[in-house]
């Protein structure tokens, strides 16, 4: 029932370990990002993050705001499968799960702004 609640969501969800490493994603998140569900899971977050030098300080200042507060909140470049990007809010929260920590991710398409 949890999967098939969680695949009904309009939101793309992913679910990692405490390294980052993708347990779960829903439908949305395949849809949003063009990966089949195995193509995502057992792959750290950047693969829909990005890589390089930026995307390692978001990933730094995250887990710091993580570790923190149990949650960070922010809109971010991310990247398709086919390599194209697109701006989204993201949501990521920690939780305990009988003393393991997992990162639960929300992301949505942020529409770009129409040309002036």
């Amino acid at each position: 029932m949890q999967s098939r609640a969680l695949d009904s969501l309009p939101l793309a969800v992913l679910v990692a370990d405490d390294h980052g490493i993708i347990l779960y994603s829903n439908a949305s998140a395949q849809a949003l990002f063009g990966y089949r569900a195995e193509g995502l899971l057992g792959r750290h977050v950047s693969v829909v993050e990005g890589t390089g030098e930026a995307s390692e300080e978001r990933h730094r200042a995250i887990d710091e705001q993580l570790a923190a507060s149990g949650s960070w909140t922010g809109e971010l470049q991310a990247c398709k499968r086919d390599g194209a990007s697109f701006r989204c809010s993201a949501r990521v929260a920690s939780i305990d799960v009988s003393g393991r920590l997992f990162q639960v991710y929300l992301y949505e398409s942020v529409p770009e702004a129409p040309a002036s």
